[in-house]
């Protein structure tokens, strides 16, 4: 059974960004360049502030998708990283008269940090407020302003001029797990027709990441992205397992030579981490959440078997039980909470059974692959609100 909601199909490929470097040439002209000073005009003549947001991963822990932001934005980041923020407002027309920034997750307020303006004995104003810290009560101040990407973040800052004119922007922070693309081709150069290029790239690394190839000949070990040659004697299945402390990623290609070996010999058990995305309530329902498994367009040429899924929500303020919903029984999410025999409860950590995996799919070993993925719907038992994210972790084998 696959999951119904259309926009789960495919995957986002992002580029290796240097984050570190780009982040900080944005803070540079906040630390270095002095105010300038205006007379405050006629509200005609006046402007709106614009706000600008820097997104810095300090030693380059992580990945961030947008550095540098002005509007309000969806910025993806990698799960499990340590993320700092600053920002300025700036309004050359007539001057800024307060800017604020405040940045909550998982309902609780990390920062609240507000600076103001005002004018000088020849009643000029300033151009650009900057918060690059907080003070801990409420002001701008040099304490760094760092969040854990192990859930969202949500970043609302503010400002507004000598005229009465606000700008307010909204800046939600995604984590995301690390991905991996692995894909294998033919040598064509003449006389080495044997041989094959293995190329693979992960995204949203962290610190501590890691990546295994299996097997692996090349006396250098393998890289976040890169591209080796090999020269099976025989039909040989290659695994990659990208790793963080958060999350992993596994992918599996097959080079065929000469007419022995097996076309995917057994490798198991193997993992993935997915974060569900939210889908609409059906029939009234609450609100769901829900992946298709394994992607579509995914470089996947082994065809593998599902064996569990794991509650993988176990991290800070992210740990709460889920609703499996069995979907061979047509099921759907306006049957959580209110029908026990329609769903699969997990708690966190906990891995699914044989017995459950029958009553969700119709079947204990699933087949996998691009073209018949597996559906997962389920639904957070949360007390409050809706969570910032639900993940899961799929267990599957080539055997």
């Amino acid at each position: 059974m696959v999951a119904s909601d259309s926009s789960l199909a495919g995957s986002t490929t992002r580029q290796l960004r240097w984050v570190a470097f780009w982040s900080l040439v944005g803070l540079l002209p906040a630390v270095s360049c002095p105010n300038e000073l205006v007379p405050v005009p006629a509200p005609a003549q006046d402007k709106a502030p614009v706000i600008t947001v820097s997104n810095l991963a300090p030693g380059a822990n992580g990945e961030i998708e947008q550095p540098v932001v002005s509007s309000s934005s969806v910025v993806n980041a990698s799960l499990g990283m340590q993320l700092m923020i600053s920002g300025n407002a700036s309004n050359s027309a007539g001057g800024v008269q307060s800017f604020s920034i405040v940045v909550s997750q998982s309902g609780q307020t990390l920062f609240a940090a507000k600076t103001t303006g005002s004018a000088d004995a020849s009643k000029n104003v300033p151009t650009i407020l900057r918060i690059l810290g907080s003070d801990g009560a409420g002001g701008a101040g040099n304490k760094p302003m760092l969040v854990r990407m192990t859930s969202q973040a949500v970043l609302t800052a503010t400002a507004t001029n000598f005229n009465g004119m606000t700008t307010s922007i909204t800046v939600t922070y995604v984590p995301q797990p690390i991905t991996a693309a692995f894909t294998a081709e033919q040598d064509l150069e003449p006389g080495d027709e044997g041989m094959f290029f293995l190329r693979w790239k992960t995204d949203y690394y962290t610190d501590g990441w890691s990546v295994s190839i299996s097997p692996w000949t090349d006396p250098t070990p393998p890289v976040l992205a890169g591209m080796t040659r090999v020269n099976p004697d025989k039909t040989t299945c290659y695994t990659l397992v990208a790793r963080t402390p958060f999350s992993m990623a596994t992918r599996s290609v097959t080079v065929t030579r000469g007419s022995t070996g097996s076309s995917c010999p057994a490798v198991g058990p193997q993992s993935f981490a997915i974060s569900l995305k939210q889908v609409a309530p059906a029939s009234g329902g609450p609100i769901g959440w829900a992946a298709n498994f394994p992607d579509p367009g995914l470089p996947w040429l082994c065809t593998s078997h599902l064996v569990a899924i794991v509650n993988a929500n176990t991290m800070l303020g992210t740990t709460f039980p889920v609703e499996l919903i069995k979907l061979n029984s047509q099921y759907t999410t306006a049957d959580c909470f209110a029908n026990p025999a329609a769903y699969v409860v997990l708690q966190p950590g906990q891995s699914t059974t044989s017995t459950d995996i029958m009553e969700i799919y119709g079947s204990s070993n699933p087949t996998l692959s691009p073209s018949t993925p597996v559906g997962i719907v389920a639904c957070p038992e949360v007390t409050m609100g809706v969570p910032s994210a639900v993940y899961v972790t799929v267990n599957y084998t080539n055997q």
